[in-house]
């Protein structure tokens, strides 16, 4: 799906929800996805549109849910610090406090989708811009 407008990233979370419904997750995994596509999805709008994020189901081995963003931004000046939590465009968001016009979306950042994620992995793009790749693994339902 096309990224370039904060209304673009808006739609998808319930997008993702639907999408991990289909694929069979319990609920807390269903959301958890939908948080890492909410995530990169603002990321790209907030620093790297016009993007893109699509969602794909990998038959495997292992079976996975895997999200792509790619955005025509800068890059990635500092990844380590991107990845920490609370940092929004290697800016400790905590320091410019709760009301700052650069809080939005979740505020979990790439340290939520690193954390959410079973892999990750951040390349540039030749030409500019990232490649942000999210994938959650399917398991077999546990016996309860």
């Amino acid at each position: 799906m096309p990224l370039a407008c904060a209304g673009d990233a808006d739609c998808v979370q319930s997008r993702a929800r639907a999408f991990a419904r289909a694929a069979g997750l319990d609920r807390r995994a269903e959301w958890a996805f939908a948080i890492v596509a909410s995530e990169l999805a603002t990321n790209v709008v907030k620093y790297g549109a016009p993007g893109t994020l699509t969602l794909r189901h990998r038959a495997g081995p292992p079976a996975a849910l895997e999200l792509e963003a790619a955005d025509s931004g800068p890059g990635f000046a500092d990844l380590d610090l991107a990845l920490r939590d609370g940092v929004s465009e290697g800016v400790d968001v905590a320091m410019l406090g709760a009301h700052s016009p650069r809080r939005r979306g979740l505020g979990l950042g790439l340290g939520a989708v690193r954390r959410l994620s079973d892999e990750l992995t951040i390349q540039p793009r030749l030409g500019g811009g990232s490649l942000v790749v999210a994938r959650v693994l399917l398991r077999a339902p546990r016996d309860e």
